[in-house]
Order: C-alpha cells, then sequence, then structure tokens
C-alpha cells in the first residue's frame, strides 16, 4: 500500500477520440450517432 499524502500517478487523456459516450440507451445512441455525423470519432 502507499503511504497516505502520496498523490497516484495522475491520468493522462488520449488525443485519438474527441468524445466518450457513456450509456448503452437510446440517449447514448442519439448522441453518438450524432456525433458521428458531424465528424467526431467515438469510443
Amino acid at each position: 500500500m502507499k503511504k497516505p499524502g502520496i498523490p497516484l500517478k495522475r491520468a493522462t487523456l488520449d488525443d485519438r477520440y474527441d468524445v466518450i459516450v457513456i450509456g448503452s440507451g437510446i440517449g447514448g445512441l442519439t448522441a453518438a450517432r450524432l456525433l458521428q455525423h458531424y465528424g467526431h470519432r467515438k469510443v
């Protein structure tokens, strides 16, 4: 275990994606489709 008070390594964002859509319902599907239509890449 790490000692209390020592910060963890900061995560970095990956530039391969413009947007991350979270959700598998109709809202997530619609958002992903519209983003793809306007030229964004998604995960």
